[in-house]
Formats: C-alpha cells, structure tokens, sequence
C-alpha cells in the first residue's frame, strides 16, 4: 500500500491508453472521453485533499441530447436510483457526473487501477445511457483501453 499522488494516477491513465493532458495550475489530469455517442465528457481525475488521498473523478457531460434543466435533472435522478456510480447532477453549465474515495490508509497498484477502470467504464456507461443506447461491450471497452489483448 501507497499513499495515493498525481503522478500514480497519470502513470495508470497512461496506461489505460487515455490521452492525458495536465492542468499548468493545479496539476489535475484531464481526459476526454468519447464514446460512439454525441454525448462527451471532460474527465478531470485528481488526488485531492489536505493531504491529497481522496481521489477525484469529475466529469463535465457535453454534447447531450437538447433537454431542458428540469429534463435534464429527471435523466440525473433516473441514473442515480439505477447506478451505483458515477453520482450524476446537474449544476452551473449543465450536467455532471462524479464520485471520489478516500484512500487515507494507501492504495495498492492493482486497486488503484481498479477504481479508474470503474470510474471510466461507468462514465461510458452513463455516455451510452444518456442517448438511449445499450450497454457498451465491455470486452471492446478492455481492448480500447489496452486491457484486454486482441
């Protein structure tokens, strides 16, 4: 187990096949995801906190199909009495999606890579939700991220 830091996120984003690009400010991650949807989302994953082992997975929902605020917050309450995770909201700007775990006592390799699997696999779920489309094929999800070989 160790302390969760930026720098083991971004070596597993990386590693996912994520295309990762860095906040010049604050050093967060960001990702863009697209799925074979209209919907996108920016991902911004970070270690956060006062001593930065929480970590954060908040995505930004663009491109959704037209709705209005109310619509839009009945599909988030749908989603959220469906699934688990992300926990979607609608806040300034639109829609979000994100949930964050405490990772105090440390991380192991293997868990930490599990949490941004989920967090990205559930984030393409919900993409694919929002349009009305099915679940996605998992098996192809693992292949696009470099998790599964051929």
């Amino acid at each position: 187990m160790e302390p969760l830091s930026q720098e083991r996120i971004d070596r597993h984003l990386k590693r996912m096949g994520l295309k990762v690009l860095k906040n010049p400010e604050d050093g967060q991650s960001l990702v863009l995801l697209k799925e074979d949807t209209r919907a996108t989302a920016l991902v911004v994953v970070a270690a956060e906190g006062s001593d930065s082992h929480i970590l954060s997975v908040i995505a930004k929902i663009e491109n959704v199909p037209p709705l209005g605020t109310e619509e839009l917050l009945k599909r988030a309450n749908d989603w959220n009495n469906e699934h688990r995770w992300p926990r979607a909201f609608v806040g300034e700007g639109g829609l979000y999606a994100d949930f964050h775990v405490d990772l105090e006592k440390g991380v192991s390799e293997e868990q930490l890579r599990n949490f941004l699997l989920t967090a990205f696999l559930s984030l393409s779920r919900l993409l694919r939700w929002l349009e009305g489309m099915g679940e996605p094929d998992l098996v192809q999800l693992l292949r696009l991220l470099g998790l599964r070989e051929e």
